[in-house]
């Protein structure tokens, strides 16, 4: 089952590749678009971005906002096995 179900996941893309200064880890920081089943309240989201909907009209835009956000992760991945360690919210 989807972490994210039922929204809808589009437009994911690799943002950031980093290596801790430990160099023990790369930190993978990836973005994507949530399509939302409900509209966007201030009170069920942190954030969002209007460049995810630069391709839309203004009034467009503002309608689409209302259902989608745009969100990052970092994955830290140990850089000796390759395993992916953990998954946090990278805050804009």
């Amino acid at each position: 089952k989807s972490l994210y179900e039922p929204d809808e996941l589009v437009d994911l893309t690799l943002e950031e590749v980093e290596l801790s200064n430990d160099e023990k880890n790369w930190l993978v920081t990836f973005g994507f678009t949530r399509r939302l089943t409900e509209p966007i309240t201030e009170r069920n989201v942190r954030s969002t971005t209007s460049e995810a909907f630069g391709w839309l009209s203004d009034s467009q835009a503002e309608e689409s906002q209302k259902y989608a956000i745009r969100e990052y992760k970092i994955i830290p991945v140990d850089a000796a096995t390759g395993n992916a360690n953990s998954m946090k919210i990278r805050e804009l």
